[in-house]
């Protein structure tokens, strides 16, 4: 199922899968789930509490070769975890 929403610059497509991220300190390296992706950012649930404007780089799990700047530009609790959207860098 394609989302369309007219903020939106790129249709965002399901992309369940999981992902290697390199947040700011204190975060460092972890494992997240990924939401969705689009031509321009990816959204993943995370129970560490990202900022808004956070740097980050995003790499497939066990894939050093595919590695994506990002900057983070939305942060929604849902329970105990958070949702957040990231703007991938130069991604227009």
């Amino acid at each position: 199922m394609v989302r369309t929403d007219e903020r939106r610059r790129h249709a965002r497509y399901p992309f369940e899968r999981h992902l290697e991220v390199r947040a700011p300190a204190p975060h460092g390296r972890m494992v997240v789930r990924a939401n969705d992706i689009s031509a321009g950012g990816f959204s993943f649930v995370t129970e560490a509490d990202l900022q808004v404007g956070d740097h980050l780089v995003l790499g497939l799990r066990h894939d050093d070769d595919f590695l994506v700047e990002a900057t983070v530009r939305s942060v929604r609790r849902q329970g105990e975890q958070f949702i957040v959207g990231a703007e991938r860098q130069g991604g227009d």
